[in-house]
C-alpha cells in the first residue's frame, strides 16, 4: 500500500513538473541562432614556411545567439573560436572567446543605443562593400587600427528618408581581447552617408569617415584614428576604398604616425546565368607602419574567382601576395624575407 501510496505522489509530481515546464516555455523568450565559418586550405609558393608548404586551416567560426526581449529591447552574444597563436601560450590549437555580448535598446525605429560587449565603429561600414572577411579582414581590422569589439556604450542614430546614419561611442580602447588598463575611455564619432537614396543609379553610393580620440597606459599616450570609406556598386561591378591614418604616442619618444590605404573591387560575370554566381575580386592594400621611418611600407594584393554556390556558402580560389621594402618577415627556417606569396581555397559559410 505505501508503494502504491508514493507511485501516486511521485506521479503527481510529474505532472506538476511537466505543467510547469510547458508553461514556462510558453512564456519563454524566443532565440534565434546563426552563425558563420570561415575555413581554408593553402599552398605557400614562397615565403615564411618554405615552398611547398601545405595547410588545411580553420581560420575563424562565429556562434551568435540573438533574442527580443520586449518590444524595445534585444540582446545579442557572439563567440569567436579562432587559432591561438600568441606567443608564449600553452596551446596553439582552437580557442573559444566571447566577440559580443550587448543589450540593444530601441525606443524608435531610429534610434539605437547599445551597451556591453559591442561592436566597433568601423565594422559595418567598409564590409557592406569589402564581403569577403572569410578570404581577408578589411584594411582596418588587419593593420590593427580599431578593435572590432570593445566593452562600452554606443548610439546610432539613422537619418530620414536613408540618407545614411551617425553615431558616436564610448569604449574602453583595449579591445575585446584584454581588461581596462587605465582611467581613460576612448571616444569616437561616425557618419555613413547615402547621398542620393533615391536614384536607380547612384542609390548604392556611400561615403563614411569617423574620428577617434583616445589615450592608453597609465600615462595617457595618444591614441588618435582618422579615416574614411567610399562604396559604390551598379549592375555587375563593385568598387570600394578605404583610407585610415593613425597616432600613437610613445613613451619619452616622438609619436608615432601611420596609415593605410585599400582598394577593392568585385566584378560579376556579365553572363545571365553565371552572374550570381562566379565574380572576380581584386584588392590592393598600401600600409605605412610609421610615416617617419623608410623602407618599411607593406605592400598586399588579392586575385581571386568566387564562387557562390548558394545563399550560405561560397568557394574563393585566390591568390594572396605580401610584400614589405625591407626583410623584416622572418621565416619558419630563421631567415628574413620580404615576399611571402600563397595560394588559397577559401570556403565561406553562413548558418
Amino acid at each position: 500500500m505505501r508503494r502504491h501510496f508514493t507511485l501516486i505522489i511521485a506521479f503527481g509530481l510529474c505532472l506538476v513538473s511537466s505543467k510547469t515546464v510547458l508553461a514556462q516555455a510558453q512564456n519563454s523568450i524566443p532565440i534565434t541562432f546563426g552563425g558563420s565559418f570561415f575555413g581554408n586550405y593553402s599552398y605557400t609558393v614562397q615565403g615564411i614556411e618554405g615552398k611547398d608548404f601545405n595547410k588545411f586551416d580553420v581560420e575563424r567560426m562565429y556562434f551568435t545567439a540573438k533574442s527580443q526581449i520586449s518590444e524595445d529591447w534585444k540582446f545579442q552574444m557572439t563567440t569567436d573560436i579562432y587559432r591561438n597563436s600568441a606567443a608564449g601560450t600553452y596551446y596553439s590549437g582552437l580557442v573559444v572567446r566571447l566577440k559580443f555580448a550587448f543589450a540593444d535598446f530601441t525606443p524608435w525605429s531610429s534610434l539605437s543605443i547599445k551597451a556591453g560587449m559591442i561592436p566597433g565603429p568601423w565594422n559595418g561600414s567598409v564590409e557592406t562593400y569589402w564581403k569577403f572577411r572569410g578570404v581577408a579582414p578589411t584594411a582596418n581590422d588587419k593593420y590593427g587600427y580599431i578593435q572590432t569589439a570593445d566593452l562600452g556604450l554606443s548610439v546610432t542614430y539613422s537619418l530620414p528618408n536613408k540618407y545614411g546614419e551617425v553615431a558616436g561611442y564610448v569604449f574602453n580602447g583595449d579591445s575585446y581581447t584584454a581588461p581596462e588598463s587605465s582611467k581613460y575611455k576612448d571616444l569616437v564619432l561616425r557618419a555613413s552617408l547615402v547621398p542620393f537614396p533615391g536614384s536607380p543609379v547612384l542609390k548604392t553610393l556611400t561615403l563614411g569617415g569617423y574620428t577617434y580620440l583616445g589615450k592608453t597606459g597609465a600615462a595617457g599616450l595618444k591614441r588618435q584614428r582618422l579615416g574614411g570609406m567610399v562604396g559604390y556598386s551598379y549592375n555587375v561591378i563593385l568598387v570600394g576604398a578605404e583610407y585610415d591614418s593613425r597616432t600613437d604616442g610613445v613613451v619619452n619618444a616622438t609619436d608615432v604616425s601611420g596609415n593605410v590605404f585599400s582598394l577593392f573591387t568585385e566584378i560579376k560575370l556579365p553572363i545571365e546565368e553565371l552572374q550570381s554566381k562566379l565574380s572576380l575580386l581584386f584588392r590592393y592594400d598600401s600600409c605605412d607602419p610609421n610615416d617617419s621611418k623608410d623602407n618599411d611600407k607593406i605592400n598586399f594584393f588579392i586575385a581571386g574567382l568566387a564562387w557562390k554556390l548558394n545563399e550560405k556558402v561560397s568557394f574563393v580560389l585566390d591568390r594572396q601576395i605580401l610584400m614589405t621594402d625591407s626583410k623584416t618577415m622572418k621565416s619558419t627556417a630563421g631567415t628574413f624575407l620580404d615576399k611571402d606569396e600563397k595560394w588559397f581555397v577559401h570556403t565561406i559559410l553562413s548558418f
